[in-house]
């Protein structure tokens, strides 16, 4: 389902990601693998699925995936990966011309998944796996799944289908990893249903849903957003991100799965007070249309 979302990460005294995403970005979606994330009770095969991969998940994917593991990792281990990367300069903004580049290189991994996808759909039950096990893509380049994208697989960390993805895909990739930035997209109350944050500074995570209020949402003190740039400049008016959730890593744990869920929605159907509803502007520019 569209559910489009940001995944943003603050380090350090400032933002490292800041990941629009497509798809279910509700908190049983995105925000569960984002939990899993910060509890270490994701596997590398659940990641790998979640994006769309099969086991053979092809030279650009750096989690590590043989042998899978079924038991949660070392407690903070996904944490202290991330932080890692972070401070090895894991990230750059690419530049136009770079990711031109690659959504070139997309397009062409697309015709040739066509092109094998139409083979295999002429051969017989008994022949397909040959077929399959012969290609020199991966298994995840037919297109006989509905969600495949071949950005996907080529540079995930540019793909509006990764979503929460980009944690591990970050924390565990060993090489230069391009990211666009889209903090601003928190603003868009038509069209960013879901955000949430993880502040690897204060060990926080913070949920946001598409609502956006004049005051702080459940407290009243200062809101993260109040000193970007984009509020500080008046563009909004005295609009900011509505906050609904907040919990230390630590937290996590104890809450559980599907109490975070819950507490996450209940958040977000309670009615706002009356100083907390500011006017939408419905004539506002739609964008990620």
């Amino acid at each position: 389902m569209g559910t489009r979302h940001l995944i943003l990460v603050w380090y350090k005294g400032k933002w490292h990601i800041a990941q629009y995403g497509q798809w279910d970005g509700y908190p049983g979606g995105q925000g569960m693998t984002v939990f899993r994330f910060l509890t270490n009770t994701d596997t590398a095969k659940d990641i790998c699925k979640r994006l769309n991969l099969t086991d053979d998940c092809g030279p650009r994917y750096p989690i590590k995936t043989e042998p899978y593991s079924t038991e949660p990792a070392p407690a903070k281990e996904n944490i202290a990966a991330l932080k890692a990367a972070l401070d090895n300069d894991i990230l750059f903004s690419p530049s136009q011309e770079e990711v031109d580049i690659i959504c070139e290189k997309a397009e062409e991994v697309e015709r040739e998944a066509q092109k094998l996808s139409e083979a295999l759909s002429k051969q017989s039950n008994s022949e397909k796996d040959s077929v399959v096990r012969d290609a020199l893509i991966p298994r995840s380049f037919f297109l006989s799944d509905a969600r495949f994208r071949s950005l996907l697989f080529v540079e995930p960390s540019l793909a509006r289908d990764t979503g929460a993805g980009i944690l591990s895909y970050v924390a565990y990739s060993k090489e230069k990893v391009p990211i666009q930035m889209d903090v601003e997209f928190i603003m868009d109350s038509m069209m960013c249903e879901w955000a949430y944050v993880v502040d690897l500074d204060a060990e926080l995570l913070e949920v946001y849903n598409g609502g956006i209020s004049s005051e702080g949402y459940i407290d009243e003190g200062p809101n993260r957003f109040d000193e970007e740039e984009f509020i500080k400049g008046g563009e909004y008016g005295k609009k900011r991100p509505r906050l609904l959730v907040k919990l230390g890593f630590g937290e996590l744990l104890d809450l559980g799965e599907e109490d975070f869920v819950k507490k996450c929605e209940m958040e977000a159907e309670r009615e706002p007070r009356e100083d907390e509803v500011d006017e939408v502007d419905l004539n506002a520019e739609v964008l990620y249309a």
